[in-house]
């Protein structure tokens, strides 16, 4: 899965970018992120079978332009399997939604493509909280629950020395510092 995924991620850059660039930005999401460890260490991982699942989704939407009704809900039940998987790709959501809102403002797909998108997404993530209902027996689906402050641990999954994104993947410190800086960029051309 990890072998996909970076080709992957190499072919939907070059569709963007030069093959240098490509190339460079490839390697450095391998050796730059936990990508390299859990490839070789903890093939199991679910980070692994996530980061395939969330490039094909982005590839995927990049043909959102000529997608029919019936591949928007297969698209749904592609994107309900992939968080059933990994409930980080939630957060994918917000570049879908916002994708899908652009194009329906620009009159390249039809409101009711989302529509089918919401149909095929249902019956995957009704079966996730069943099972979630049926292992711990209460419903909740996945991070969602992030705005529970009884079991709050979103800066944890960001900041713990243990396994928190900006301690393993310290690339995402330049990654922050590049937003905070086109924040203030903007913020003062305002």
């Amino acid at each position: 899965f990890g072998f996909f995924s970076l080709l992957l991620t190499y072919l939907l850059c070059r569709v963007f970018f030069s093959n240098k660039i490509s190339l460079w930005s490839t390697l450095v999401i391998f050796f730059g992120t936990p990508f390299f460890y859990f490839t070789l260490f903890e093939t199991g991982n679910a980070n692994i079978i996530a980061s395939l699942f969330s490039i094909l989704s982005i590839w995927f939407l990049s043909y959102a332009i000529s997608m029919r009704p019936w591949n928007w809900f297969l698209y749904g039940m592609f994107f309900s399997i992939s968080v059933a998987v990994k409930a980080e790709l939630w957060f994918q959501m917000l570049f879908i939604v916002s994708f899908f809102i652009t194009l329906v403002i620009l009159k390249k797909t039809n409101w009711k493509n989302g529509v089918y998108f919401l149909i095929g997404l249902a019956p995957g993530i009704a079966l996730k909280i069943i099972n979630d209902y049926i292992k711990y027996g209460i419903f909740h689906e996945g991070y969602l629950g992030l705005l529970n402050f009884g079991a709050f641990y979103f800066f944890e999954q960001l900041f713990s020395s243990y396994r928190g994104s900006f301690y393993t993947s310290p690339i995402f410190y330049i990654c922050l510092l590049g937003f905070v800086l086109i924040t203030a960029g903007l913020w003062d051309d305002s």
